[in-house]
């Protein structure tokens, strides 16, 4: 069998045969065939496998002769290099070097290389999207950390790939491009492209493109608040990945299990996922994605009212805070202790948790940083902050009922407005709107019915524009309360009422505390939860 045969098995999604032929041929040191090789185990994940024969590659490419095998060589090595833990100073160096050698070939030159071109775009796309999350653009002379320039090269990636009939490359650009363009906001050319890459991943039996797909499929259904099919699209993923021993992907699968489980009250079934998720992150040695595991376990322990476990599972979440110096470690380790003092009994604790979450308040967050935005996660720095901000106000308001400081309510008020512009930032108009509803409620307290029935009539507007059918009933609904409520708190006002009837009359308090646990199971939510 010579070369181009094998490539055709390839193409047609034969990969286990063609490792087989490629194993058989007479020259196994060719450059080519190792390149070959290499390819096939890259696609197959075997990294390792991919890495030891590119390195032997790279040595003996010494020649003018041999920069196309050195060209696809870094594209390869770079594929299989590029990941949360790598560096990227160092990835940075071999993508510049391929890129310079990508410059210096023909249009005839580059005909022959279109599978490894694509690849290299490829490389591009995800490099300049990773760096807009993970470092300073700046750092890098050929990128800008720019959302839009990434789309730029995914899509050209596609064109690459498909001039080479490679379905695998058209696979994995499709899902990059739909994973972007939903953390842009864009829903429904999200999901396009992540069916389109479903439908290439199958035609060639790509698993692990094909459950990545359908994983961010499960995720936009968790934005839209549709739980069930989306814990059902998740345990189709795990299952996929358990069998695969995809691992880093089985890690992530556990952990959304479990945090589904979690917002439908299912407490016990949550805390069995996170634990399985916890001993996968930690094998594989993704401490971020401990992190949130621990964070969860934390929450979780708590909402069963076990707090000598939640406390074990904060000391864990300490011990790996303390050996990483990881941003997102160290706020999900001060909000897991914060929420802890907050349950406390005693006051000293009580004004620890308000002294901590003040402190994540006050802190200045990248909102220009777009992530798909979700209560129901509650895993990225933005969702964390806001969960932090919504735990204070809960504080601030028990304050404002014993002591009716006029400050303690300005304070509560430019918090969440301090939410507001974040959701402003992240494309929630969920949240912009939930904002809206509780600052119309404390209007309501300092007796500002003016102001309170502007922020109720913005609310209705932002929901029939964005077509929040479920959001919307619920803004009527507290627009009647307002009609209702009005005149009674006026007339208390006159008797020199106290605050806390006021509260008691917005029914402010239980608003806030709905907020906070957003993870009451609502099946018949249809609203997307990041617009």
């Amino acid at each position: 069998m010579i070369l181009q045969d094998i490539k055709n098995l390839l193409i047609n999604g034969n990969n286990s045969q063609a490792l087989l032929e490629i194993d058989k041929l007479v020259d196994p040191d060719n450059l080519q065939v190792k390149l070959l090789k290499s390819r096939i185990l890259y696609i197959e994940h075997d990294l390792n496998g991919a890495l030891s024969i590119i390195h032997q590659i790279l040595d003996k490419c010494r020649t003018e002769e041999q920069r196309k095998i050195e060209f696809c060589s870094l594209s390869i090595w770079f594929g299989c290099s590029f990941n949360e833990n790598a560096d990227l100073q160092a990835t940075y160096q071999y993508l510049s070097r391929a890129e310079k050698l990508f410059q210096s070939f023909t249009h005839l030159e580059k005909d022959d290389l279109q599978e490894y071109i694509g690849i290299h775009l490829f490389n591009k796309g995800e490099f300049e999207y990773m760096i807009y999350f993970w470092d300073e653009p700046k750092t890098y002379a050929l990128f800008e950390g720019n959302l839009e320039s990434a789309l730029n090269y995914l899509n050209q990636a596609v064109v690459a790939f498909q001039a080479a009939s490679d379905k695998y490359g058209i696979a994995k650009a499709y899902n990059k491009i739909g994973e972007i363009l939903q953390k842009k906001g864009n829903f429904e050319s999200a999901l396009k492209f992540l069916k389109k890459s479903m439908k290439a991943s199958q035609q060639v039996s790509y698993t692990r493109a094909f459950v990545i797909s359908n994983q961010y499929i499960g995720l936009d259904n968790l934005m839209r608040g549709n739980l069930d099919t989306s814990l059902k699209i998740y345990m189709e993923c795990l299952e996929i990945s358990e069998r695969e021993k995809f691992d880093i992907v089985t890690a992530y699968n556990l952990r959304i299990i479990g945090r589904l489980f979690f917002v439908r009250g299912e407490l016990k079934t949550s805390l069995k996922y996170f634990k399985k998720a916890l001993a996968k992150s930690n094998t594989i040695g993704s401490n971020t994605e401990s992190s949130c595991n621990l964070f969860n376990l934390t929450l979780t322990s708590l909402e069963m009212d076990n707090n000598d476990q939640a406390n074990k599972y904060l000391a864990q979440l300490q011990e790996l805070n303390n050996v990483n110096n990881s941003r997102i470690i160290d706020l999900r380790t001060k909000l897991a202790n914060a929420l802890i003092f907050k349950r406390a009994k005693r006051v000293k604790y009580k004004v620890d948790s308000q002294r901590i979450l003040e402190k994540i308040s006050d802190q200045i967050i990248d909102e220009d940083n777009l992530y798909v935005f979700s209560m129901f996660n509650l895993c990225t720095i933005h969702e964390l902050t806001v969960f932090a901000m919504l735990n204070l106000c809960e504080i601030l308001l028990v304050e404002l009922k014993n002591y009716e400081e006029d400050e303690v309510l300005q304070q509560a008020v430019g918090i969440i407005q301090k939410i507001r512009n974040i959701a402003l930032t992240q494309n929630s108009e969920t949240l912009v709107v939930e904002t809206l509803l509780l600052e119309a409620k404390f209007s309501m307290i300092k007796l500002d019915f003016s102001k309170a029935e502007k922020l109720l009539e913005q609310s209705s507007i932002i929901t029939i524009e964005q077509n929040l059918k479920k959001l919307s009933y619920k803004v009527e609904n507290e627009r009647k309360l307002f009609q209702s409520e009005m005149d009674r708190i006026a007339q208390l006002a006159q008797k020199s009422a106290k605050v806390q009837d006021n509260i008691k009359h917005t029914r402010l308090e239980d608003y806030l505390t709905t907020m906070i646990k957003l993870f009451k199971y609502n099946e018949d939510s249809d609203d997307l939860g990041s617009q």
